[in-house]
């Protein structure tokens, strides 16, 4: 089966002691080893070790395996992000644009953030929003709760959206959105670190299950993603299957919801 990671980043250096596989030829090796086609990797600046719009578009230098979801940085002045965003919109290298709720520190409903939306549809682009748990102590889980994305998806419909991660741990609040908003889809990505953990992955595999059975047709507006580097492709592929779904869900989480909202 085709698979498509919709959701990964690269970096300049090793997060940490333990998470030391980050590079693009990392991610290549990751993508061979468990015969992942396509990934969109995330431009970012909030580690200091991520790699900007510009950078990233030079650092994968046309390879068609990899499209990628602009981030923006909304304490910074976000008209000239959005100038060069389009740009690469219109080569046909940008596929997305995320937007990092809780690490900053803004709801999606922000006048603010109205522009970037506007750019999304124009192209008929997704926005991502991070959601839920953050990596670091300082982020605010007030504004990354997936609920405060349903009052953007109703004032714009025509806008897709993606809510990164689940909503982790607020899951039942994210099959509410896909399953009340047509233009609303989530993705799967970063909800362990590893897969040895039993307790806690019988635990997520639950959950997951909860959200389907909430969501009934409408889970299929799941995408598979693995948030990379913080996890390897293989053995979040190997979760997925673990969750015993039928083909045509799996079908449709593994790659044809990226190739519909990324055009790819």
């Amino acid at each position: 089966m085709k698979i498509i990671n919709a959701h990964a980043h690269v970096l300049k250096k090793p997060i940490n002691k333990e998470i030391t596989r980050v590079t693009l030829k990392d991610i290549i090796k990751d993508m061979d080893e468990a015969g992942v086609e396509k990934s969109v990797l995330f431009s970012g600046f909030m580690l200091g070790n991520e790699y900007s719009l510009k950078e990233l578009v030079d650092l994968i230098k046309g390879d068609k395996r990899f499209v990628i979801a602009s981030g923006i940085n909304l304490d910074e002045d976000i008209s000239n992000q959005l100038k060069e965003t389009e740009e690469y919109i219109k080569k046909g290298l940008v596929k997305a644009l995320k937007i990092y709720l809780g690490y900053q520190y803004y709801y999606p409903y922000d006048e603010k953030l109205k522009d970037i939306y506007k750019l999304c549809m124009k192209y008929d682009l997704p926005v991502i929003f991070h959601t839920g748990d953050t990596l670091f102590s300082t982020g605010k889980i007030k504004y990354s709760h997936p609920i405060n994305i349903d009052e953007v998806a109703v004032e714009n419909p025509k806008l897709k959206i993606i809510i990164a991660h689940l909503g982790n741990p607020w899951f039942l609040d994210t099959a509410e959105l896909i399953y009340k908003n047509k233009n609303v889809y989530a993705d799967l990505s970063g909800l362990f670190f590893d897969i040895n953990d039993t307790e806690y992955i019988e635990f997520l595999k639950n959950k997951i299950k909860e959200v389907i059975a909430y969501s009934q047709e409408k889970a299929s507006k799941l995408l598979f993603g693995t948030d990379f580097p913080l996890i390897n492709a293989k053995d979040y592929i190997r979760f997925i299957k673990n969750l015993n779904l039928d083909k045509e869900l799996e079908e449709k989480i593994f790659y044809k919801n990226a190739e519909n909202l990324f055009k790819l």
